[in-house]
């Protein structure tokens, strides 16, 4: 496990003219997440056939260091839109 490289995401700020309101985009991120959608799409996929512990290890070979408690906050986060779109796709602890 080498170094660790800090990656910054910047995101435009939208000034709304009718309010004088600043807006952030959401960019690359889910709602309140602190990884961007892609990561989190990773510990997703990962987390269907392994366990929050092994996608943790499989994204830290892949050099995206991710916690295991975080991969388990995005399953129970996303759990329900994900059965929404994808009935037939079973992840752990799935009855059927």
């Amino acid at each position: 496990k080498g170094n660790l490289i800090p990656v910054r995401v910047y995101r435009q700020r939208y000034f709304c003219n009718r309010c004088g309101g600043v807006y952030l985009s959401r960019g690359p991120f889910y709602g309140s997440t602190r990884y961007g959608a892609p990561i989190v799409d990773l510990a997703l996929a990962l987390s269907m056939e392994h366990s929050s512990y092994q996608a943790e290890e499989t994204m830290a070979s892949m050099g995206i260091q991710v916690s295991s408690d975080a991969v388990l906050d995005y399953m129970r986060a996303f759990a329900d839109a994900a059965r929404r779109k994808a009935p037939l796709v079973r992840g752990p602890g799935s009855t059927g």
